[in-house]
């Protein structure tokens, strides 16, 4: 399944706007990072919110994915997300991790963080995400 997340995140377009990486990708946990630029700024200096539910949505979609049964895709169905600080620092980063893994619904988790110049994380969002569970065109 690794290789089948790491081939759709290299197709997905709107990470490609944000120069993301894919960071970490095992089963039931995946990390999502991109630079913070001018780019991806909101008009108060911060990261906008926006990007954060980017990255913490697809974080949290490729988690599921990576528990997923061959022949599987996902979309989300809900999310929510709480902004806990005003994201600013030289790179965000999202952690998703799996919940509850299912055969039709998965539940799955994100927090969302920013790096300073020493390297210092500091939590900006959470985000928990259901997803469905849907057969791949090929399939």
């Amino acid at each position: 399944m690794s290789d089948i997340i790491r081939k759709g995140f290299l197709k997905h377009n709107a990470l490609a706007l944000v120069n993301a990486t894919l960071d970490v990708c095992e089963q039931g946990r995946i990390v999502i990072s991109c630079p913070i630029t001018e780019s991806i700024s909101n008009q108060h200096g911060t990261v906008h919110a926006g990007i954060q539910c980017l990255l913490a949505d697809t974080a949290c979609g490729y988690a599921a994915l990576s528990c997923a049964d061959e022949g599987m895709d996902v979309v989300a169905v809900e999310f929510k997300i709480n902004f806990l600080a005003p994201a600013h620092g030289i790179s965000l980063k999202a952690i998703a991790n799996i919940v509850r893994p299912g055969s039709r619904l998965s539940v799955c988790r994100a927090n969302i963080v920013v790096i300073d110049e020493a390297s210092v994380e500091t939590p900006v969002a959470l985000m928990q995400s259901t997803l469905m569970l849907v057969r791949t065109r090929e399939s």
